[in-house]
């Protein structure tokens, strides 16, 4: 692991601080990153469906292919902010990000991934509400997994191994994650307040929040050696005192002066 603030994360607030570490001095493109798909949503995700004269199946599969679309808009963030933490790439390149799950070996499995996860909470959620929140949770970090495990060895884990390496992975941690999300409730809230320009900076913020979660329970598990390496030896940013540079509030965004 390549944390600025320090080596294990304890809780919601030391993950959010590293959030805000790894995304000072990268506020402008790291937002420009997270725009893209919030932009992308906008103006197209749902359109037809907001046409009340063009319910057809036509419209039905545009509305899928676009979320599909979105959806891996969304990936290409966490991917390239998983791949800035770990020091792969020196800065973040919007354009280049945004379409990274797009990528041939990542694509096809990942679609197969996101559809049977889809598929299994849904089972779940007959039984009851609460049982497909906990497999929501356990199967979360499947996508991560699977970018891991290609990374490494070039072999494309099925949908089902990525998503019980997830489960194992998650044992013990979701009610953290339960806990990380709860944590930005106050600031979704906020940014409804300000009709959505508050998640100009908050989607990057939450993004770079979830993406430190994975790599700080899943550590060098799944990273190949060349990466444990480079993480080792090849530093592109100085580590700081998370205390003097970020404050020791992380929902303190004095630091969004660097934008």
């Amino acid at each position: 692991m390549n944390f600025i603030t320090q080596d294990v994360l304890y809780t919601s607030g030391d993950i959010k601080r590293e959030a805000k570490a790894q995304l000072r001095g990268n506020w402008r493109s790291a937002v420009i990153l997270a725009l893209i798909p919030s932009l992308f949503s906008v103006f197209f995700v749902g359109t037809t469906a907001r046409d009340p004269m063009n319910q057809t199946l036509i419209a039905d599969l545009v509305d899928v292919f676009l979320n599909i679309i979105h959806t891996f808009l969304l990936l290409g963030v966490s991917f390239t902010f998983l791949d800035f933490i770990r020091q792969r790439i020196e800065f973040i390149d919007p354009l280049q990000g945004v379409i990274k799950a797009f990528r041939k070996k990542y694509f096809t499995n990942l679609l197969l991934i996101k559809v049977t996860k889809y598929f299994y909470i849904f089972l779940w959620s007959l039984l009851l509400l609460v049982p497909g929140i906990l497999k929501a949770y356990s199967y979360s970090q499947a996508e991560y997994i699977y970018k891991d495990i290609v990374d490494r060895t070039g072999v494309q884990p099925t949908a089902k191994e990525c998503m019980r390496e997830s489960e194992r992975l998650m044992k013990g941690y979701r009610l953290d994650l339960f806990t990380l999300h709860l944590s930005f409730i106050g600031w979704y809230f906020l940014g409804f307040l300000t009709i959505g320009v508050l998640f100009i900076w908050l989607n990057p913020y939450t993004s770079m929040a979830y993406t430190v979660f994975y790599e700080n329970i899943a550590g060098s598990m799944y990273m190949s050696s060349a990466d444990e390496e480079q993480t080792r030896d090849k530093n592109y940013r100085e580590p700081s005192d998370p205390y003097e540079e970020v404050g020791q509030n992380p929902d303190d965004f004095r630091d969004f002066e660097d934008f």
